[in-house]
């Protein structure tokens, strides 16, 4: 009778301590990459995906990014865009998809589940034109792609002028500086919605 009491009362804390475990190691991040044209260490690009989620206090649960060949992009961009043509950043927003197929697990530790397909070669082109490296150009595909699945829009001038202006500050703190402009921009961080809220007001404009 004292052990079953004992049993019960350390199961909670067990399960507690999982989920604890968990949420410490998110998001999860998966990383390929079949371009030659830029090569990042994995370490550095997990670090810059964590840095978007703090500096947006977003919760990602899981983000899948794969560098890819223009050759690749531009198959994926026809597939799922009906575009034709290389572009620099795909993105995807996979949270419903993956409450679906692992309800429990998506429930227990909730969060964005994003996939990023990003392309070197067009990095490696772009960026010297515009006075960057192409690793620099690379993780700024990443930056947009991120910012655009919590909330960011660049259809209109002012929302694209917010963003060119949040993406040079992320860069900036990062490290490897602004990609717009020429210095670190001022924006109104204290103001800064998080990315659910930012989200949602997004989905009623859209409606």
């Amino acid at each position: 009778m004292g052990r079953n009491t004992v049993a019960k009362k350390a199961e909670p804390s067990n399960r507690k301590s999982k989920i604890e475990n968990r949420e410490s190691a998110l998001p999860a991040i998966a990383i390929s990459s079949t371009s030659v044209a830029v090569k990042i260490p994995a370490a550095t690009l997990r670090k810059l995906i964590r840095c978007v989620a703090k500096a947006e206090s977003c919760r990602l649960a899981q983000v899948d990014l794969a560098i890819v060949s223009a050759e690749e992009i531009a198959l994926y961009n026809r597939r799922f865009l009906r575009h034709l043509g290389e572009t620099d950043v795909l993105s995807f927003d996979l949270t419903e998809s993956e409450l679906k197929a692992k309800p429990q697990a998506a429930m227990a530790v909730p969060g964005l589940s994003i996939q990023l397909i990003v392309c070197g070669d067009v990095a490696a082109k772009q960026g010297p034109l515009r006075g960057l490296t192409a690793e620099h150009e690379l993780m700024l595909y990443i930056v947009h792609g991120l910012l655009h699945q919590m909330g960011y829009e660049d259809l209109t001038v002012r929302g694209r002028a917010k963003m060119h202006a949040r993406e040079d500050e992320i860069l900036s703190d990062f490290g490897p500086g602004p990609a717009f402009y020429a210095s670190k921009p001022k924006t109104t961080a204290k103001t800064t919605v998080n990315c659910r809220e930012r989200r949602g007001r997004k989905e009623k404009t859209k409606a």
